[in-house]
């Protein structure tokens, strides 16, 4: 069972005339290793962009990779053995758009070499709100809980913030 995470970094910014929004999520997904990513909201009154840094991270995982293999030929040397990890490759962040009206989302997804197909998904969570409470970033925020294919997920939101969208 995976749990994933979101904590709302650095936070709003909200205009006199169009209500804007940006948030920065630190999502910590919890496997066997736990995996951090970032991800941004943007958001106004009529509906939702979330953009999840899959770059970075597999940027970061590439790395770590390299160096966990030059340390494991060290170890090898001499030997017959050998050790190799395999980490999927990543072309691009994950982008999810989501419009007020009809409670639907769109993600691109790709299907092979530069081809990508747009999905339309209607969207229905059934959040769980808790009263536990904790402070982000200056703002008051409330746990909430859902499964949602498959996957248990938590959250804290704000009631403060008037914008109904989230990863």
């Amino acid at each position: 069972m995976y749990k994933v995470l979101f904590f709302m970094l650095a936070c709003f910014s909200l205009h006199a005339q169009e209500n804007d929004l940006y948030v920065v999520y630190n999502q910590i997904f919890d496997y066997s290793k736990p995996v951090e990513r970032t991800a941004y909201l943007y958001a106004d009154d009529n509906g939702s962009l979330y953009e999840d840094d899959m770059l970075t991270q597999y940027r970061q995982s590439v790395i770590e990779n390299e160096k966990r293999q030059k340390e494991q030929e060290k170890i090898n040397e001499g030997s017959n053995s050998k050790s190799f990890r395999y980490i999927g490759e990543v072309k691009n962040n994950t982008f999810y758009k989501f419009k007020r009206d009809g409670n639907k989302v769109q993600f691109i997804q790709p299907v092979m070499k530069d081809r990508y197909a747009l999905i339309t998904d209607n969207v229905q969570q059934n959040w769980k709100l808790s009263q536990e409470k904790k402070i982000i970033s200056g703002v008051r925020c409330f746990k909430a809980t859902t499964r949602f294919r498959g996957v248990d997920w938590e959250a804290w939101y704000a009631p403060s913030v008037p914008f109904p969208y989230g990863p």
